[in-house]
């Protein structure tokens, strides 16, 4: 009678733990392209060495993560750097979705000057 006991407490403490566990997931997009998913994209947790690359469908995942807030930072070359906050709190699985804009290069003038040397005529 103590083992099944004991095998139900391990057994209650085990689904317990594992209700804590909570994921952040999404896909990162294009606004410039009909939406095309941004592959090889780094989504930080801000404040930690937490870190994943979107895969070639543009979906992240950041897994065994504890309730509370996070602030996530979205960065790709030649794209505006996104910062979102999401809080989680009871579901499991937190989907967050993010377009992220192209930057505008932004040119600089110059001036193309030149000049030719005149030589003089042979007396």
């Amino acid at each position: 009678m103590k083992k099944i006991i004991a095998i139900i407490f391990f057994m209650s403490t085990a689904i317990v733990f594992a209700q804590d566990s909570k994921t952040i997931s999404g896909k990162l997009l294009d606004s410039e392209f009909n939406n095309n998913p941004l592959a090889f994209a780094t989504v930080t947790i801000k404040g930690t060495m937490t870190e994943t690359i979107s895969d070639i469908d543009g979906t992240y995942t950041f897994s065994n993560l504890e309730t509370g807030d996070y602030t996530l930072v979205y960065r790709f070359v030649g794209y505006q750097t996104i910062e979102k906050n999401i809080s989680i709190s009871q579901e499991p699985t937190e989907k967050l979705d993010i377009v992220m804009q192209a930057l505008t290069p932004s040119l600089n003038k110059t001036a193309t000057v030149a000049s030719s040397a005149k030589s003089k005529p042979k007396p």
